[in-house]
């Protein structure tokens, strides 16, 4: 069986912020499969889909919580009510509200909660978490 890139999904209104976050997990993490949405709805309606047809949901999403249409918390409720084994999610935010982070880790997928930019550091311990979801993936697969 061929082993399939991990992949990231990186949910963020803005394209700056977008970029530079791709950018670091580039460096980071380059055997990784980084998937950029500037429209939470859009990343919502993909993600559902994929959990329906049984397609592989991403290995970690990180999210905004502030945005247009759709906020990382609506995100957040939505996909948690649909989807039972949910991707770990980490928040990167400019909000440094501590109201914030406290809602966002009543979330059982919610792993952290960072303040934007992404930087190198953030980037190690979502490269450590990816790690670990790969080899819990190890763990539970059936024998043939």
């Amino acid at each position: 069986m061929m082993n399939q890139p991990k992949t990231i999904w990186i949910i963020d209104d803005t394209y700056e912020d977008l970029y530079i976050a791709e950018m670091i997990l580039k460096k980071a993490i380059p055997e990784c499969r980084i998937v950029a949405f500037q429209h939470p709805e859009i990343a919502y309606r993909q993600l559902c889909l994929y959990n329906t047809h049984g397609q592989p949901l991403p290995d970690i999403i990180i999210l905004d919580l502030s945005m247009p249409v759709m906020s990382g918390f609506d995100f957040l409720e939505s996909t948690s009510k649909l989807i039972s084994n949910h991707p770990p999610v980490f928040i990167l935010t400019s909000s440094a509200d501590e109201r914030d982070k406290q809602y966002a880790e009543k979330f059982e997928p919610v792993n952290d909660f960072f303040t934007k930019p992404l930087t190198r550091q953030m980037a190690e311990q979502i490269k450590n978490a990816l790690h670990k979801v790969a080899l819990f993936a190890l763990i539970v697969l059936p024998t043939a």
